[in-house]
Formats: structure tokens, sequence, C-alpha cells
């Protein structure tokens, strides 16, 4: 049993790990839009539906050609999910604190909006870093 002063430590592990996963399915979930999206973007007179385009990508490129991309994807999003479910857990155990419940299910909706804004401010804060000072 993990003792209760480093409780923290392993909720904190579970809940990065969580993020990391969330992440990878967020982007293979996704990563066929986002390829059609591009082509029809760059190529408008080649590629007019989505329809049109999955299918020919998939024709002319297989299953590959539709997750173009998705390891720099990847690389971008598992941080910033990795940083937004780390911060939420550990926000909402400070704010179950301060508010004397028990368990996350017993905060109030205004207190879990509070967890998931300062979850999202800390994600974007350590994800847009590098752009920040590029302004």
């Amino acid at each position: 049993m993990i003792e209760e002063n480093h409780k923290w430590v392993a909720e904190s592990f579970r809940d990065t790990l969580a993020g990391v996963f969330g992440g990878i399915a967020a982007v293979y979930s996704t990563q066929p839009l986002d390829t059609t999206k591009v082509k029809m973007q760059t190529f408008p007179n080649e590629y007019r539906s989505v329809i049109k385009t999955l299918s020919k990508t998939f024709r002319q490129e297989g299953i590959r050609g539709l997750y173009a991309g998705s390891i720099p994807a990847v690389l971008a999003n598992v941080g910033e999910s990795a940083t937004a479910f780390l911060a939420y857990g550990r926000i909402s155990s400070g704010v179950q604190y301060l508010t004397g419940s028990k368990s996350h299910q017993e905060l109030s909706l205004f207190s879990q909006a509070i967890c998931g804004a300062g979850s999202g401010a800390c994600a974007s804060f350590f994800a847009y870093t590098d752009r920040v000072g590029k302004m």
C-alpha cells in the first residue's frame, strides 16, 4: 500500500499517463480528417469534398497516406494533454482540500469549472510558452 503522504505522486503519475494516452488517442482518431483538411486547403482545385479527398488519398497512398504527419502531431499534443490532465488532478485535489470534499464527485459544478479553467490555463501556458517568446 502506498503511504498516504506519497499518494499524490501515484495520482500525479496516473493523471500524466492518462494525459499521454489521451493525447495519442486524440491525434490518431482525428488525423485522417486533419490530413484531408490540409489537402483541401493546399489543393482546392484537386480536392473539392471531404469524402472524395479521403477516398482518393486512401486509393493512392493507402492507410499510411491518411496518417501522414501524425508523429509530429502526437509529439505536439502529448505534452499539452499530459499537462492538462496533471494540472486538473492536482487542482482538483487542492479544491477538494479547500472545500472539505472527500471526492471529486462531491465538488460543485462551479468548483469543477475552476478545476477545468485552471487546467486549461496551465496546459496553454506550458504548451505555448515557446510561441509567446516569438511575439
